[in-house]
């Protein structure tokens, strides 16, 4: 039982995906001109998709069985049973993720996306104060990224009265709602991103598609991965610092306890937020 179901995992669901992988490679994912081929990525997600059934019915089988009398062959199968379920838990949250791919590449036509970066020092519930914001486009795959600029140039001072609120989230959050930059203070990060794209659209002119909120711990992630960016005023970024520096060191170095310090200090941490938000997206 438990070979035939290990069989069975191989045989309908990774080496399928191994062949799929060994036609499109991840390495061919990107076009020359710098695009993520959405046909190649299909095909792959197409593969996942028709093995993620397979594994989640393996991974079933093996946790309902009952652990092995002989202590041997409980050492071996054990490991082997761990495996399978965190195997089946990437296939579960890409096979998810899956249907959505081809919408949020804009294979059906350029899709737009507000990109707020958020400063969880200066706390909000749906993950911090946007201290900055940028726009970023894809059209089948092609990726073009807007400069970052500061909430301030964003968003309107107030909420468009387009949009109403619900007599819970007034008695909760009162005035806060009124201001679209602290409506972050819901926890419900659809409310509040809906109040965003509203009052960006409202003083651009520009509408959106999605909404995607970044902390600067995401951003220490993808340095991590894309190599250290400098700012203007020479501060290193990288996978190692960044929620430090963005959290702690720009807030130390630029704010002072007197009025017109602060506001002039306020004004150079948005600015430098921004840019770190930036050169972070425009490496990625």
């Amino acid at each position: 039982s438990v070979v035939a179901t290990l069989m069975d995992a191989s045989s309908n669901a990774l080496m399928p995906l191994t062949s799929a992988l060994e036609a499109n490679p991840p390495s061919a994912l990107i076009t020359s001109e710098g695009a993520i081929d959405v046909a190649a990525l299909g095909l792959l997600l197409d593969s996942l998709q028709q093995a993620a059934p397979v594994m989640q019915r393996c991974t079933d089988s093996l946790s309902n069985m009952t652990p092995m009398n002989i202590e041997q062959l409980e050492a071996v199968m054990g490991p082997a049973r761990e495996k399978i379920v965190g195997i089946n838990d990437t296939f579960q949250q890409a096979n998810a993720f899956a249907p959505l791919v081809g919408t949020l590449l804009g294979v059906d036509g350029e899709r737009t996306y507000l990109i707020a970066a958020q400063n969880s020092a200066e706390i909000r519930s749906s993950g911090g104060f946007p201290g900055s914001m940028g726009t970023l486009k894809i059209n089948n795959g092609a990726i073009s990224l807007d400069d970052f600029a500061t909430v301030y140039d964003m968003l309107t001072d107030t909420t468009p009265s387009s949009v109403q609120f619900t007599e819970a989230e007034v008695a909760l959050f009162g005035n806060w709602m009124t201001v679209p930059r602290d409506a972050g203070f819901d926890p419900d990060f659809p409310t509040v991103a809906n109040i965003w794209a509203t009052s960006y659209t409202a003083r651009t002119g520009n509408s959106v598609d999605g909404v995607i909120g970044i902390t600067p711990c995401v951003v220490q992630k993808i340095l991590a991965i894309t190599g250290p960016i400098k700012l203007s005023n020479g501060t290193e970024l990288n996978g190692q610092n960044a929620t430090k520096v963005l959290q702690h060191d720009l807030y130390w170095k630029y704010l002072d306890s007197s009025a017109t310090t602060f506001a002039s200090g306020n004004s150079i941490t948005d600015a430098l937020f921004a840019e770190a938000a930036d050169l972070t997206f425009k490496n990625l």
